[in-house]
């Protein structure tokens, strides 16, 4: 049997809400469309401002141009390693770096405080030595800060 047959399905009522619904709507804070998009533009807002704050906090200016590399290392002997690499800071700017030597089971072995005081260069090659706990394997700049 072919044909088709249609459904009439009853018309959605567009009856304004009774005041049974009023009082429960009052009653559990429930709110019109109209009156729930003032909080949401709020807390848009607020969600847009704390985004914007916490990308300035976490992505500081560079203004210090402040950079070190590794040259090179040498084991100078069972308790001795030199390294060398190169600064490159503000033309009078004091400068500490901390160097380290690490042994064959890479743990530290030997950990230095330099000082490097302000010469007028800005890029500068340094080369220092360190007391080792063992023989060391490697001698590298751990970090340089401005003092």
């Amino acid at each position: 049997m072919s044909g088709s047959r249609t459904v009439d399905a009853p018309a959605a009522s567009i009856d304004p809400p009774s005041p049974e619904h009023e009082d429960l709507d009052a009653r559990y804070g429930r709110r019109g469309i109209r009156k729930g998009r003032r909080g949401i533009v709020i807390a848009a807002v607020a969600l847009a401002a704390a985004a914007i704050a916490w990308f300035i906090w976490a992505n500081p200016v560079n203004t210090s141009s402040l950079e070190w590399s590794d040259l090179t290392h040498s084991i100078d002997s069972p308790s001795q390693v030199t390294t060398t690499w190169r600064l490159v800071t503000p033309p009078d700017a004091d400068v500490a770096c901390a160097i380290t030597a690490h042994g064959t089971n890479s743990a530290i072995v030997g950990w230095r405080i330099v000082d490097i005081p302000a010469t007028g260069e800005s890029v500068r090659d340094i080369t220092e030595s360190m007391r080792t706990s063992e023989r060391g394997t490697n001698g590298f700049v751990y970090g340089c800060w401005l003092t």
